[in-house]
């Protein structure tokens, strides 16, 4: 699936579709940093997106780097505050650091 998916960014490297399904893939595979990457790709091609962004804040959880994840909640925070997924990821990583 990895390869198709890979094909259809050779001829389309902006299709947002087809990354979102790679990060899919990568994350299943447990390959997080090639998740991330392409989760960063997507960020910066919609940047308004918190979604996005909050997706690669899950990675960074995922692969254990929770200074990072914690960075990434913010912004989304900041972005969007009514973002209930990432209040409550923040929360949780907070709760379990006992932290604020």
């Amino acid at each position: 699936a990895v390869e198709a998916v890979r094909k259809v960014l050779v001829a389309s490297p902006d299709n947002v579709d087809a990354l979102r399904r790679l990060v899919g893939l990568h994350r299943a595979e447990k390959r997080y940093d090639e998740a991330i990457a392409t989760a960063r790709r997507l960020v910066e091609l919609e940047p308004g997106n918190d979604m996005y962004l909050y997706s690669l804040a899950w990675l960074y959880d995922e692969a254990g780097d929770k200074e990072q994840s914690v960075s990434i909640l913010r912004r989304v925070i900041e972005m969007n505050p009514q973002n209930g997924e990432a209040l409550n990821h923040l929360g949780y990583t907070w709760a379990e650091r006992g932290e604020n």
